[in-house]
């Protein structure tokens, strides 16, 4: 029995909004920004955003139970470039021209693509793998934010997204060099359990 069940497999639970509001705060973003770069506009990136969000909420459960399931990320991946080929599909087609919603490609699951639509591409890859890297640590640094104080928060951003030196830290808050370093060595490690523990939960 799990004593601490992965983010994935709590989204089963639809009562669990904290849950539900880590997901999407973790990849609404993530897949906004892959459609836009895809060449969608800004609207039809967020109709895209809450059309993958639909399908995640709807299929997680057959992806959480498959005993050979395999990456989450590529399994949401390929939902999203599913769903951006269904609307460049759509919109090629001549006004007037019917269309069987069971001919749409959502009908298959995602990791049955034709593998002539699917090739791998460097530089596509090397995009969805450097904004990942950005919204986990986004999310370990709002975890971390809510386990320590405001101050040592403080210390924290002041040296890594500001750029102070600990020695100017120290002085600015009056709070001691030692201790400054003492806080910064914390919370990097802290920061580090949290990533891993993000990355562990959503591989």
């Amino acid at each position: 029995m799990r004593t601490r069940p992965t983010l994935l497999f709590r989204l089963r639970d639809w009562r669990d909004r904290a849950t539900w509001q880590e997901f999407y705060t973790l990849y609404e973003r993530y897949v906004y920004r892959f459609a836009r770069g895809a060449g969608l506009s800004h609207h039809e990136a967020e109709d895209l955003v809450q059309d993958v969000f639909m399908q995640v909420a709807d299929r997680i459960g057959e992806f959480e139970s498959r005993d050979q399931r395999g990456s989450f990320r590529r399994w949401l991946g390929n939902l999203v470039r599913w769903r951006i080929v269904d609307l460049r599909r759509r919109q090629k087609r001549r006004p007037g021209e019917s269309h069987s919603e069971s001919a749409s490609p959502f009908d298959e699951m995602a990791d049955t693509l034709p593998p002539e639509l699917w090739q791998d591409d460097a530089a596509e890859k090397q995009r969805w793998e450097s904004e990942w890297q950005k919204r986990v640590m986004d999310a370990a640094m709002r975890r971390l934010a809510r386990q320590v104080s405001p101050q040592h928060l403080q210390v924290f951003q002041l040296r890594h997204e500001q750029g102070w030196s600990l020695k100017r830290i120290a002085r600015e808050l009056e709070i001691g060099l030692p201790n400054t370093y003492a806080i910064n060595s914390r919370l990097t490690k802290r920061l580090k359990v949290e990533t891993k523990r993000l990355r562990d939960e959503l591989k």
